[in-house]
């Protein structure tokens, strides 16, 4: 399917695999308005995909947007700050499950870790932009607040928590390991600009858009603006008075609820309660679950 650019995709992983300090590492594919001629052009190496924002690309691209059309975008998989199972686990619910998977045209998770990623241009801009930021989830080294959100993305899927879930609630949720093996899961909303979402302003109608891959912002597509718009964040709805992350800290897991004994399941006035079994955690998940679709 992607033979026509191959040579472009092993050129393009050639120069990504020696620059794999950076947080992300970025190529097109243009088209020829015209004649339909394919030319690849390298934005390289950057602490995120900012470079293929409107106003980055027409600077960055100017000599070429005249003639040509993004077609494709090639951004690679870069230092994993997870291990490899977990890598390629996450790779393929991302391309092939979860609600950003039309981002994608590849969908061979080796493929893909060594030549990076191929996405369509074709599809809304803020979607295709959320895409690639997610992809960061296990490479993020410009913020490590995100990359440890896998952690809690991870524990949530042991639990029997859907992926496409654990990755929403994740984003809510940090996980602190603590002596002897044990771990604690607490409230703790992730804002960032290098997060795909953000739940501190979202709730449960955002919530139950990304869930069921509903695109609420569906302003022109990647190639049609040459390039993402701002509002990255409104992919999956606007603003709501009652975000997801003030919810989550009043949950309690419903085994706790007649306990009297709160030593190991200790409310922090800020943070909500302190979940540590897969027992409670998946508890809190269904019932995250039955308030989005109630």
């Amino acid at each position: 399917m992607l033979d026509h650019i191959q040579s472009m995709r092993e050129k393009f992983a050639e120069r990504s695999n020696n620059n794999k300090s950076s947080n992300a590492f970025i190529g097109l594919v243009f088209k020829h308005n015209t004649t339909g001629e394919l030319h690849y052009h390298e934005l390289g190496p950057g602490p995120c995909h900012g470079a293929l924002s409107q106003s980055s690309l027409r600077s960055y691209c100017s000599g070429i947007i005249k003639a040509y059309s993004p077609e494709y975008i090639l951004s690679s998989v870069q230092n994993l700050l997870v291990p490899q199972a977990d890598a390629e686990m996450f790779i393929e619910w991302l391309v092939q499950r979860s609600p950003y998977q039309e981002a994608f045209i590849t969908k061979d998770v080796k493929d893909i870790l060594k030549y990076g990623y191929v996405c369509r241009t074709d599809l809304p801009n803020t979607f295709v932009a959320g895409a690639l930021i997610a992809s960061r989830f296990i490479t993020e080294s410009y913020n490590d607040s995100i990359v440890k959100r896998f952690k809690v993305f991870k524990k949530f899927t042991e639990a029997g928590i859907s992926e496409t879930e654990a990755f929403l609630f994740a984003h809510s949720f940090v996980l602190n390991n603590k002596a002897g093996g044990r771990w604690e899961v607490e409230v703790s909303n992730l804002s960032s600009g290098h997060a795909a979402i953000d739940l501190g302003g979202r709730g449960l109608t955002y919530a139950k858009n990304f869930l069921n891959a509903n695109i609420a912002d569906k302003r022109g597509t990647f190639k049609e603006r040459m390039g993402y718009e701002s509002g990255i964040f409104s992919v999956w709805g606007e603003s709501e008075s009652k975000n997801l992350s003030s919810i989550c800290r009043v949950l309690k897991p419903r085994s706790k609820l007649d306990a009297k004994n709160y030593n190991i399941f200790e409310k922090k006035p800020t943070a909500g309660y302190l979940i540590n079994n897969l027992d409670d955690l998946r508890d809190i998940g269904e019932q995250l679950k039955e308030r989005i679709y109630a």
